[in-house]
């Protein structure tokens, strides 16, 4: 039912099983192919064993031109482990009350920078708006924060009614971080996606879904590792060695390996070579750039 309608299962699976999935699914990555020379820029290099093993070596890098829900041609096993974690958001999501979900997507980000990103997405331009106490009327104390919707009218060049703030056109991205396991915000929600227009609603998966935020531990493990010396240190002699090596097959292949000054982190080496043949540009660039996909082939 997992790969097939890419659905919840009705009891929850052992760990032995999960392991076994995982296991399954890294191996298709080609970062974990045997005999591999992974020289791309994410092509799953882990310092720590300890976080390798943590992550059942689903290390690849996923999604392609900045799609961050594309499909990676060379990580099959976690391009379909996204696939799959997005189809169960997607699922758990109506068995919350949020029935007129169409699409989930998983981000390795907090609550604002998720909040930013949708907004982003949306082509919304976020205004900051500050909160106003409110007294109470008949005993003139105390009172509450609410919304500054005449500022908001304000900024906006126009009237705010909060009764047609979900009408069709109204753009919506709700921050709704805590609230799955509330069934008033979650049927709240789900009123407002059936009669108006809501672009995204924000979850956040520690508090929802008892996920911890992972890639704090990961650097703490590998940093301690690491050590100070090999942080910089060993990275820079690598660094000539690769340089070294680079111009040494760029001579014997009649190209030039490319020196930039301003840049100490990237390599580039001609491919004049390569496409001899060939007078049309474009199709020099598709070939060229259909090399890097036959790699691990």
């Amino acid at each position: 039912m997992l790969l097939a309608q890419r659905l919840l299962p009705d009891e929850g699976w052992d760990d032995a099983s999960v392991e076994l999935l995982l296991h399954t699914l890294s191996s298709m990555d080609s970062n974990n192919f045997r005999g591999r020379a992974g020289t791309g820029e994410r092509e799953g290099r882990v310092f720590s064993s300890l976080v390798a093993r943590r992550h059942y070596y689903l290390a690849h890098g996923v999604d392609r031109s900045g799609d961050v829900a594309a499909v990676q041609p060379k990580a099959a096993g976690s391009s379909l482990m996204v696939q799959l974690a997005n189809a169960l958001a997607k699922d758990v999501l109506p068995l919350a009350g949020m029935r007129a979900v169409q699409a989930a997507l998983i981000l390795p980000v907090a609550t604002g920078m998720s909040l930013t990103l949708s907004d982003l997405e949306a082509g919304l331009i976020p205004l900051v708006l500050a909160n106003v106490l409110v007294g109470f009327e008949d005993t003139g104390s105390g009172g509450y924060l609410n919304t500054d919707l005449a500022g908001m009218a304000a900024m906006m060049d126009g009237s705010i009614h909060m009764t047609k703030l979900v009408a069709v056109g109204v753009a919506h991205v709700i921050n709704n971080a805590y609230g799955v396991q509330a069934s008033k915000c979650v049927h709240e929600i789900e009123l407002a996606m059936r009669s108006g227009r809501v672009d995204a609603v924000v979850q956040i998966l520690d508090k929802t879904s008892w996920c911890p935020s992972t890639p704090t531990l990961d650097f703490f493990i590998t940093i301690l590792q690491m050590g100070n010396r090999r942080l910089l240190n060993e990275r820079k002699q690598v660094a000539g060695y690769m340089r070294m090596k680079l111009n040494a097959v760029a001579m014997e292949e009649g190209e030039r390996v490319l020196h930039v000054l301003s840049n100490e982190i990237s390599f580039a080496m001609t491919l004049t070579t390569l496409c001899p043949n060939v007078t049309n540009m474009q199709e020099v660039s598709r070939q060229l750039t259909s090399l890097r996909f036959m790699l691990f082939l």
